[in-house]
């Protein structure tokens, strides 16, 4: 049993089994009743509770849900409490983003967001969209994440373990202030800590990684540069095609990461390709960029951003070929890179030449 006295003196909460950093006091009665007033309605039991364990805070902690079609990843770093001059500001935050029925709690800087329904007490998030020209835009994102508070607290994890890992995505400042605690809190708190971590090399060592969505989404994302990986996860009846983050397939994933001994083997078990030239187009040769288009994957805007930044000017021309023209913003950033082209061929760089002719035959069809 972890001692609540030492954790408020260590400036620490624990809510949902999930610790709370920068923890403050709990919430007052009369604190409640002026949010309900500001926000006109009473707040949901869930969200009460973890105020009456901390009133705002940080979190560390990795969270995927499910926002736009596809399991996203989602930053709620942030919990909102009054008086903070900075993105933590409860007050701030309702009066310009509390629409009518939902009380912002939580999330991170002016990027995602996470809301309490008042009526229901079901979780709601929004996470803003990448603007137009980024690899992955798609404009602003919003929809119901948990039943409840505690609920969305039990989705928060640790994809890596980061006292075994050096540069985890989530859980350093965790693991800092846990390890600069005395022992007789460092220990238990360490190993509530590690209880969050997504042993997904575990679940497939035991077989059972089929039977876990998450940790099988988990698996194809992080081992999709990794043909032994792969191999076992199909073994295992895994489907090697399904969406593991943000709609990337583990081929996504792979072509990313400039893992093509993985790819080919992949595409060696015909796992879709709709959307692999976005991720590919930059790296990959003229055969793989073939395959893919007799596989029928698209080359769309995305693609077309990428390709131009391929070293191979022939695999420029062959997606060239294969899609309409392109939007008048990437003809711009096209007609840039075939100037710059034409000063490498004027230099005497070998390819350059026929690099500048291909571009600016793109950027003309605009």
């Amino acid at each position: 049993m972890i001692d609540p006295r030492a954790l408020a003196d260590a400036g620490l909460a624990v809510f949902e089994n999930r610790l709370i950093l920068d923890a403050r006091p709990p919430v007052t009665d009369d604190e409640l009743a002026e949010v309900a007033a500001r926000c006109g309605g009473p707040v949901p039991a869930g969200l009460a509770a973890l105020w009456r364990t901390s009133f705002g805070g940080g979190l560390d902690y990795d969270l995927t849900v499910p926002l736009g079609g596809a399991d996203r990843a989602l930053s709620l770093r942030e919990l909102f409490h009054p008086g903070s001059d900075d993105y933590h500001d409860l007050w701030g935050w309702i009066e310009e983003d509390g629409p009518p029925g939902y009380l912002p709690f939580g999330g991170f800087e002016y990027l995602d967001r996470v809301y309490a329904h008042l009526p229901t007490g079901e979780v709601f998030a929004w996470q803003q969209g990448l603007p137009p020209g980024w690899e992955l835009a798609g404009g602003d994102r919003a929809g119901a994440v948990a039943a409840d508070v505690p609920a969305l607290f039990a989705q928060l994890a640790l994809e890596q373990d980061p006292w075994e890992t050096d540069d985890p995505d989530h859980g350093i400042d965790l693991r800092d202030v846990v390890d600069g605690l005395p022992a007789a809190l460092r220990d238990p708190l360490r190993a509530l800590a590690r209880s969050a971590v997504l042993d997904w090399r575990a679940a497939l060592d035991a077989g059972t990684i089929a039977g876990s969505p998450r940790l099988r989404r988990l698996a194809l994302d992080r081992g999709a540069a990794d043909v032994t990986v792969l191999s076992r996860l199909a073994a295992q009846g895994c489907d090697l095609g399904e969406p593991a983050r943000g709609g990337m397939t583990a081929l996504d994933v792979a072509l990313a990461r400039s893992a093509y001994d993985a790819a080919r083997w992949l595409l060696e078990r015909d796992v879709p390709v709709t959307h692999a030239l976005r991720f590919g187009a930059a790296g990959i040769d003229a055969d793989l960029a073939a395959e893919l288009l007799r596989r029928g994957a698209r080359v769309d805007e995305h693609a077309l951003s990428a390709v131009v930044d391929n070293p191979d000017p022939d695999v420029i021309a062959l997606l060239t070929r294969s899609s309409g023209p392109p939007s008048e913003h990437l003809a711009d950033h096209v007609r840039m890179l075939a100037a710059q082209a034409e000063i490498a061929a004027d230099r005497g760089e070998p390819g350059a030449r026929r690099r500048a002719e291909v571009l600016r035959a793109l950027a003309g069809r605009a």
